[in-house]
């Protein structure tokens, strides 16, 4: 679904989808962010992309201890706040990439 021009909000229900491996949004015009409850249910995630997406803005959400969520790239964005310290819990994560975004605050030691 990337650089189709996407606008607004992304649909809760693509969020309750159990059986999502790749979640590519990158560079559309997507406002809003990801519903805390989203990692719980996308246990078969690995890949989620929503880069260039520039007016983005809200704060990362929580992560869950089996995700196994392998490349995460929310660079680009407008998303700010720290990263959240449930990061650690992506023990399968390869790649994570915020660059160009107001993110603050430390990476957990465990990264």
């Amino acid at each position: 679904l990337a650089n189709n021009y996407l606008t607004g909000t992304i649909p809760y229900s693509l969020f309750m989808q159990t059986n999502v491996v790749k979640l590519i949004l990158s560079n559309n015009n997507i406002q809003s962010w990801i519903p805390p409850s989203f990692f719980g249910y996308a246990l078969t995630l690995e890949v989620f992309k929503v880069d260039g997406n520039r007016q983005m803005n809200n704060a990362i959400p929580g992560f869950v201890a089996n995700n196994n969520l392998k490349e995460f790239d929310f660079s680009n964005t407008a998303i700010s706040g720290p990263l959240p310290s449930t990061v650690q819990h992506l023990t399968k994560l390869v790649s994570l990439s915020f660059s160009n975004t107001s993110i603050n605050g430390n990476l957990p030691t465990t990264l």
